[in-house]
C-alpha cells in the first residue's frame, strides 16, 4: 500500500501535477480567482495549467511535524490586494502530516482524502 504523498507524489511526476493544482486552486478560488474562467478557451483539463502559470509566480511545499504547507507566491498587483484583505502577501494551504502518512487503498482514495483535508490559511 502506498500513502497519500506516495500517490500524489506520482500523479506530480507523471502529469504535472494536474491534481494537486486543481484542488490547490479550488481550495483558494476566493483569494488567487477560478481556473473555471479560462475553460471555454481551453478545455477543462489545460485551463488548470493555464490558469496556474498566469496567476501562480511561485509555489513552495513545507513541513513540520503537524502539517504539510504550501505557499502560492502571485503576481504584485494580487499581492497587494492580498495584504489589504488578508494582511498576508501570500496564499497559504495546509493539510496533516498524518493524511499525508495515510497508506490508502488506490490513487482514488488517496485523492478524496487529500481534497478533504486541505485548507486554506486565513
Amino acid at each position: 500500500m502506498k500513502t497519500v504523498r506516495q500517490h500524489l507524489q506520482e500523479e506530480w511526476n507523471e502529469n504535472s501535477g494536474h491534481f494537486q493544482k486543481k484542488t490547490i486552486l479550488n481550495a483558494c478560488c476566493d483569494l488567487i480567482g477560478s481556473y473555471q474562467t479560462y475553460n471555454d478557451i481551453e478545455g477543462s483539463y489545460m485551463a488548470v495549467f493555464s490558469y496556474w502559470d498566469h496567476n501562480v509566480e511561485s509555489f513552495d511545499e513545507v513541513e513540520n511535524a503537524k502539517w504539510v504547507g504550501y505557499e502560492l507566491h502571485v503576481d504584485v498587483s494580487r499581492e497587494d490586494w492580498l495584504m489589504a484583505n488578508t494582511g498576508k502577501p501570500t496564499i497559504q494551504l495546509i493539510v496533516p502530516t498524518w493524511v499525508m502518512d495515510l497508506k490508502v487503498n488506490d490513487w482514488r482514495h488517496a485523492t478524496n482524502i487529500f481534497k478533504k483535508y486541505l485548507k486554506c490559511v486565513k
